[in-house]
């Protein structure tokens, strides 16, 4: 199973001893493997697995309540998060009342949003950067790719306070979430705190990750990103009107990438449906909606590390990629140069295809340094 990194040995060796205790999970108990996937979208090891790393959270919380154990709350949070709503005959079932689940739901994502550090981490290491590079080598072709970066839409109701600001370029009110995953779907990095208003270029400028790129942190890595965003020395972008073959070829494999972030959306809002609209019989503020948006990035790369499979769609979903602003127009020179010496390092030979998975440049040492060998 692919996981984001390696923190998740510390994750599992946590849960291993909230096992140990011999917990009885009484609530989960009561369904069977099926319904469990049908209705709450995740296996029951993945279910497992949320309800003790949440545990010592939501004990204190039940502790003081005395009415709802931590199975209940978990349960009728991901079924609120895998319908959009907990229905009546659901709540009875899990066990709460349908007065409670707002409160379920709120101390749940609370919790889950407070372990995105734990679960949605980005490459630290020059080994795990290494590994990834080589995998996104694999699927397009590309040398020293770290992420795709991309930003999606979640439906919120108004807001109380700047309105206007959460009203984006497609007319509804939402929070712009940047997001960046791995070759395999697995989330790197998240920004959720945007008004729908914001330009995707704009966060990208603001957020955290690229601010770590500008230090140096990252090293000579990159990420790849869609026309919206500026090309820069660590973002790269398609070319907006190929002209040579290498050109071409360049643009297909970057829209390989692309399609990555864009099939992990679609899993994002197929697994989670809440997240087609905040707003919906709960009017949450946009606090409380990043709370929501948070919990369920924790969860989708749970489901990842437990290969849940997606449920069935039986609707067309909206484009949930931001693919909608105005092509972001490059001026710096510099920039354009340095990608046309990737593309040509990459693509100019002719007998080289992309859909050709050819071997990564490997790195020799010098001096206590890893030199690539290639251009970069």
């Amino acid at each position: 199973m692919n996981c984001a990194a390696p923190v998740w040995f510390a994750v599992q060796e946590e849960v291993d001893r909230a096992a140990s205790r011999n917990i009885p999970r009484s609530g989960l108990d009561s369904f069977d493997n099926a319904f469990l996937l049908k209705h709450f979208h995740f296996t029951r090891p993945a279910i497992q697995f949320i309800v003790d790393c949440v545990r010592d959270s939501l004990a204190r919380v039940t502790r003081r309540s005395r009415a709802l154990s931590v199975e209940d709350l978990v349960l009728a949070a991901l079924s609120f998060y895998a319908n959009g709503s907990l229905q009546r005959h659901m709540a009875n079932l899990v066990g709460i009342s349908q007065s409670s689940v707002s409160r379920a739901v709120a101390t749940v994502s609370k919790v889950l949003a407070e372990k995105v550090p734990m679960f949605v981490t980005f490459p630290s290491t020059t080994e795990d950067k290494d590994v990834m590079a080589q995998e996104f080598f694999k699927l397009c072709g590309i040398t020293n790719i770290l992420g795709i970066v991309g930003c999606m839409h979640m439906r919120i109701k108004a807001p109380l306070e700047d309105e206007y600001a959460f009203l984006n370029s497609k007319n509804y009110h939402s929070i712009n979430c940047q997001m960046i995953c791995d070759s395999h779907g697995n989330l790197l990095h998240l920004e959720n705190h945007w008004p729908g208003g914001t330009p995707g270029s704009l966060i990208w400028e603001k957020s955290t990750i690229r601010q770590q790129f500008l230090t140096g942190e990252h090293g000579e890595f990159w990420l790849i990103g869609d026309s919206c965003y500026p090309l820069s020395k660590n973002l790269l972008t398609p070319v907006h009107f190929p002209v040579s073959p290498a050109e071409k070829w360049y643009n297909e494999a970057h829209s390989q990438a692309v399609d990555v972030i864009r099939q992990t959306f679609s899993a994002l809002k197929a697994r989670f449906r809440c997240l087609d609209n905040l707003g919906g019989n709960q009017k949450y503020t946009p606090a409380r909606a990043s709370d929501i948006i948070s919990a369920c990035c924790v969860l989708h790369n749970i489901a990842q590390k437990f290969s849940v499979s997606l449920p069935e769609i039986t609707f067309l979903q909206e484009n949930v990629f931001d693919n909608t602003e105005e092509t972001f127009r490059q001026h710096d020179e510099e920039m354009v140069i340095m990608r046309e010496k990737v593309i040509k390092a990459l693509f100019s030979n002719s007998k080289h295809g992309i859909k050709k998975i050819r071997q990564y440049p490997q790195k020799v040492k010098k001096k206590n340094k890893i030199v690539k060998t290639d251009f970069i």
